[in-house]
């Protein structure tokens, strides 16, 4: 069974998925590489007692960047890519 992650959108087989709690719901799943952010944000808010209303708004903000993040990462990928072909085509 496949899954898409959560956070960064790669596909990947949902044996290998993870939890993604706090950061988002349980249901949902994030891959191995996106893991990171998520043991990464338990340690934050273990270590940072606040409410949850607080926590919530600073999981939800942490996902958005993430997100933006990844997007930002494939946009920049995709340009390097296509200037690598007009490149050896001029040549």
């Amino acid at each position: 069974m496949e899954y898409e992650c959560a956070i960064c959108s790669v596909e990947g087989m949902h044996v290998r998925s993870n939890n993604p709690e706090p950061l988002l719901p349980r249901e949902q799943r994030v891959c191995q590489s996106c893991n990171a952010y998520v043991t990464a944000t338990r340690v934050v808010l273990r270590t940072k007692a606040g409410n949850s209303a607080s926590r919530r708004e600073f999981c939800d903000t942490l996902v958005d960047v993430l997100k933006m993040a990844y997007t930002l990462k494939g946009a920049h990928e995709s340009l390097m890519e296509m200037m690598m072909g007009n490149m050896e085509e001029s040549e």
